[in-house]
């Protein structure tokens, strides 16, 4: 719930949000999933930490992309 209403901009340094957006954007375009990207992220404790990031795409059946899913592993 702490982050419900937030964009990228509210929570991540405006340079990582940046390339976050891009990438979102540029899966979303594609239709094409962006796998195992190691991007630096906070951590809990709020330092920047590295982590591995997938981003899918979620497409409806008409082929219509309604919005991302990103995990971090």
């Amino acid at each position: 719930s702490d982050v419900i209403g937030k964009t990228d901009y509210d929570l991540f340094p405006h340079e990582y949000a940046n390339q976050y957006r891009a990438d979102d954007a540029n899966v979303m375009r594609s239709k094409k999933p962006k796998l195992n990207i190691v991007e630096l992220f906070s951590n809990p404790s709020g330092e920047m930490q590295w982590f591995v990031c997938n981003k899918v795409p979620l497409v409806e059946k008409s082929g219509k992309v309604y919005g991302l899913c990103g995990a971090l592993l």
